[in-house]
């Protein structure tokens, strides 16, 4: 893993409280798996109740808290390509005792009898021989209502691409209802805590900052941090309450500099824009003009904003092809003169910033 990519994780700073307490594990019958169970109101509400697994399997694993029961395990498509996660759950269900039995039992228990309240069969999987990332957790999510939610996350594999974060919680009439949000670059992403904010939030990357100033890992994508509001997902990155967030992150961020970070406009797009958020535009702006490097034309003839960071990645790769065999070649043709019409970074910069919402 690269220096940088360590980095753009440390922004992110999930704090997955990972198998709490309140878990229930079961892979088939087998007892390794179990874990104590507490009584659901001894966790309060506010904490996940979280379990990442990335060997899923049919027989499949529970997860129980907060009144709910969850049950993650796999299928085969009809040709046996691919392993795709099923997600059932159980509301208001508490654990069943089955004297003499382990705690697992119960939860074994309602699987085979009773049916679902929420079943959720994703249709997309990934390739049989390949792991199947996934993370479930049953969180305080949308105070509009009054039952946890439940979040699924699961990861596609492949380059960059692609995870979804599914959320299913009751609206008004206590009907459960599903909203997701997908392919965003990076592994499952669950519900945390950060600092100035009481309630739990995802956290995630910006990745139309990705491959828009230089390559992947030379980029850095500021978080978009979002809430659950009536069952959406609602994007409050830009609200006063997360400035001493961004301060926080634009602070570690000066103290970790390097040439090697210096160097590359990837990075002064992503600084410049957390610096936007912590309301240091300016000191951010000045930073960056003193910097960032006025020989590549990465990203300056045309703003993609739109485009995933796969279709950036293929784009990018085209142009640095192109800017190379320029820049080795003594043919002075039209194409190797000046394909990016004299636009600065500091211009595209603005106008990008502009786009997302970063700056006015």
């Amino acid at each position: 893993m690269c220096w940088w990519k360590m980095t753009t994780n440390l922004f992110t700073m999930k704090r997955i409280h990972l198998l709490s307490s309140l878990i229930v594990l079961l892979a088939g019958c087998n007892p390794i798996t179990e874990s104590p169970i507490q009584n659901a109101e001894s966790n309060p509400t506010s904490d996940p109740v979280t379990l990442q697994t990335s060997n899923l399997t049919e027989e499949g694993i529970f997860l129980v808290g907060n009144g709910l029961t969850a049950h993650l395990s796999s299928r085969p498509n009809s040709d046996g390509a691919l392993s795709i996660p099923i997600l059932k759950f159980w509301y208001p269900i508490g654990p069943k005792i089955i004297p003499g039995k382990p705690t697992y039992y119960s939860s074994w228990w309602l699987l085979q009898t009773r049916e679902p309240t929420v079943t959720y069969d994703t249709s997309v999987g990934v390739a049989a021989t390949r792991s199947l990332v996934t993370l479930l957790q049953i969180v305080e999510l949308d105070n509009t209502n009054q039952t946890p939610e439940v979040l699924f996350s699961s990861f596609s594999g492949g380059a960059h691409c692609c995870s979804t974060i599914n959320i299913f919680s009751q609206d008004e009439n206590a009907t459960w209802q599903h909203t997701k949000m997908e392919g965003f670059d990076g592994y499952p992403i669950g519900a945390t805590t950060i600092d100035g904010i009481d309630d739990n939030v995802i956290v995630t990357s910006d990745n139309r900052f990705l491959y828009m100033f230089d390559a992947y890992a030379l980029s850095l994508a500021p978080d978009l941090v979002y809430t659950i509001q009536a069952g959406k997902f609602v994007d409050i990155s830009d609200d006063d309450i997360l400035v001493p967030y961004f301060k926080n992150q634009a602070t570690i961020l000066e103290e970790q500099l390097s040439e090697t970070m210096t160097r590359s406009n990837g990075f002064w797009a992503g600084y410049v824009g957390i610096k936007a958020r912590a309301g240091e535009f300016d000191d951010g702006w000045a930073k960056m003009l003193d910097n960032y490097d006025r020989d590549s034309n990465w990203g300056l003839d045309e703003l993609t904003t739109g485009l995933s960071a796969t279709q950036k990645f293929v784009e990018g790769v085209s142009k640095r092809i192109e800017e190379l065999e320029c820049s080795l070649s003594e043919d002075k043709s039209p194409n190797c003169q000046n394909p990016q019409n004299s636009k600065s970074f500091p211009d595209a910069l603005e106008a990008f910033l502009q786009q997302t919402g970063y700056i006015n």
